[in-house]
Parts: C-alpha cells; structure tokens; sequence
C-alpha cells in the first residue's frame, strides 16, 4: 500500500484497516505492508534544507506548502529525516520512495547527504526494528 500525504497515525490506522479488511477475505492479518512517499531536502545545514524542500514542493505543486511542511515533507538534517522515517517505520511503513526536494542545481548536494549520512541511519532503523 502506497498512500500519499500521510501521518505516522493515518499510515497506521489505514494499514491496520486495509489488513482487517484482508483478513475478513481470507488472507492473512499481515498480508499487505505499507511504503511511504517522502519528499525529501537533508542536509547538514537543516534550515536550508527546510527552506529549499517548501520552494520546491510549492514549485511542483504551485501552492503555498508551508503549513504542511512539517506534516507532510521530510526535511532538515540528516537526525531530523532520520527521526521522522522512524516514526514512520513504527507506525508500520516497510519501504520509502524518496522524491529529493531541491532546485535542479543542488540536488547532488542533497542526493550525496542522502547517501552519505541518510541511507546508513534508515539501514540502523531497519536492523532495529528486524530484531
């Protein structure tokens, strides 16, 4: 299940509906999981992160985001992404699509503070919560 602008609390209570629904069709209680979408701006400087993920969200969308920002987007620094996805793993999400935030000419900066400094803490998040 891949559902879009969500909260931890909305992923959960809709996975455990759509799971409840299954089962009452014969397939097991734990037989859909979750992803989530994740528009995303990190970097070390988190509140250029901020700023630069609300531009480009209100670009692609052309409309105000910013009193969603927080409850919808992924942004600041590499801790701060990495608290917001592990709601969003205990709230049952098993995967993320990560949409990177940013103007065309600094997505390589974003991109490498994903793979540098994001991915090793969502594979700690995983390990975690596999055990």
């Amino acid at each position: 299940w891949l559902p879009y602008m969500v909260t931890p609390t909305m992923l959960s209570d809709g996975l455990e509906e759509i799971n409840t629904v299954a089962a009452l069709h014969g397939r097991s209680a734990k037989s859909v999981g979750a992803s989530i979408f994740a528009w995303t701006c990190v970097d070390s400087d988190g509140e250029w992160a901020r700023r630069m993920g609300i531009e480009s969200v209100e670009r692609i969308y052309n409309q105000d985001f910013g009193k969603h920002a927080d409850k919808y987007l992924f942004l600041g620094t590499p801790t701060q992404v990495l608290s917001r996805l592990s709601e969003f793993a205990e709230a049952g999400a098993d995967h993320v699509i990560i949409a990177v935030a940013a103007k065309p000419e600094d997505r390589k900066r974003v991109l490498q503070t994903i793979a540098y400094e994001l991915l090793p803490g969502i594979h700690e998040i995983t390990n975690h919560r596999n055990r």
